[in-house]
């Protein structure tokens, strides 16, 4: 083999082996500042660049002590990737603008360390700052903090249901008695104030509880099409007395879904029932469903032809206690957003005034 052949080819794996150490440099998560023996500057990587915003290519090369020329930082005796330099001693959370002239960084602290040979020999060859991202114990405090709130709030949660439980039954006791005085005493017009009182308390308190209970309890294989004509069945007396229609386009070949049915009937109770209190005047209510294999997911579309929602209704109708109803809680629809969410789906309105309102539910299909 010819040497100079031979001497190129040990310079290209020189080369080689320079890039590579370069590109590992520039591809560690913390930054990386390397000093020589004599104080300059040998190695900033790509990410300390990132992290502090100086140019690189304006500071490699240069005497480490220079870096700070244009700060009020006269005395470097105190600076401590200099005293690493000098004396060996290693430095640890140390403030980043201590070791460059930078603004202050938040949740960045540094390192340093001395470059001795293999044999930890007292020469020192050179010295090293790594900049790491860090979580401060402030920090720490503060997701502690966190944790225990949540779990207050639980328990919170666990108490209100408990005492929802409770002004239920006693609801429903004053509600009996409040029937009784009803029926006899029928021109007293102010019992039936009373009495939507009470209905909207005691639909607050049905709602409140459905919306304590766990969201993965039942889940089980269904067919998502015997569930829809058992809602559809249920509703029916309730569109024929206000000479509605409910027309249902199902494919009779739909994959099972794993759901919860008893939740997933109240929400579809809920949406169908909206759609035919929308249709004061009569109309027709379609129950559309249709299966994408290419989204994995089933899509479920409640469309009326009543009086459609306007832009700034449709903003509102998925927040905790809106209603533009009488005797509505403002549930229905932040319950109904928080099942379907929870099995992995979603729910969106399309609707404009006088056109109508399509209510869309999509599933997931099982693997």
């Amino acid at each position: 083999m010819n040497p100079t052949n031979t001497e190129n080819i040990g310079k290209n794996v020189n080369i080689n082996n320079i890039i590579f150490s370069n590109l590992i440099f520039d591809n560690l998560p913390s930054g990386l500042l390397v000093l020589d023996s004599k104080g300059k500057v040998v190695l900033f990587n790509k990410t300390l660049q990132l992290l502090t915003g100086l140019n690189r290519n304006n500071i490699i090369g240069t005497p480490y002590r220079d870096l700070f020329k244009s700060v009020n930082q006269v005395n470097m005796a105190d600076n401590k990737l200099q005293l690493t330099l000098l004396t060996g001693v290693s430095y640890d959370n140390i403030p980043p603008e201590h070791i460059l002239p930078i603004k202050p960084l938040k949740f960045v602290q540094v390192s340093t360390q001395a470059i001795r040979n293999w044999d930890n020999s007292c020469c020192i060859l050179g010295a090293i700052a790594l900049f790491a991202k860090v979580i401060k114990a402030k920090h720490l405090r503060e997701l502690e903090q966190a944790v225990i709130q949540a779990e207050r709030l639980a328990i919170l949660g666990q108490l209100a249901a408990s005492a929802f439980h409770e002004v239920k039954n006693q609801l429903t006791v004053a509600g009996g008695f409040l029937q009784l005085l009803n029926k006899k005493y029928t021109d007293l017009q102010y019992i039936n104030i009373i009495n939507e009182s009470f209905q909207h308390t005691s639909n607050l308190a049905n709602d409140f509880l459905q919306l304590a209970r766990p969201g993965y309890a039942q889940r089980k294989v269904c067919k998502i099409n015997e569930l829809i004509d058992q809602v559809a069945t249920l509703l029916q007396g309730e569109a024929t007395k206000y000479n509605l229609e409910i027309q249902k386009e199902i494919p009779p070949d739909l994959p099972n879904l794993l759901l919860d049915e008893e939740q997933i009937k109240q929400v579809l109770i809920n949406i169908i029932k909206n759609g035919l209190e929308a249709m004061p005047s009569g109309g027709k209510l379609i129950i559309k469903v249709s299966d994408c294999p290419e989204n994995n997911t089933l899509c479920i579309n409640v469309i009326d032809s009543g009086i459609g929602i306007d832009e700034e209704t449709k903003a509102s109708l998925f927040k905790p206690f809106y209603t533009t109803k009488t005797n509505g809680t403002g549930l229905g629809m932040f319950i109904s957003q928080q099942i379907i969410s929870n099995h992995g789906g979603s729910i969106q309105i399309s609707s404009q005034p006088t056109k109508g309102t399509t209510v869309t539910i999509k599933l997931p299909l099982p693997n």
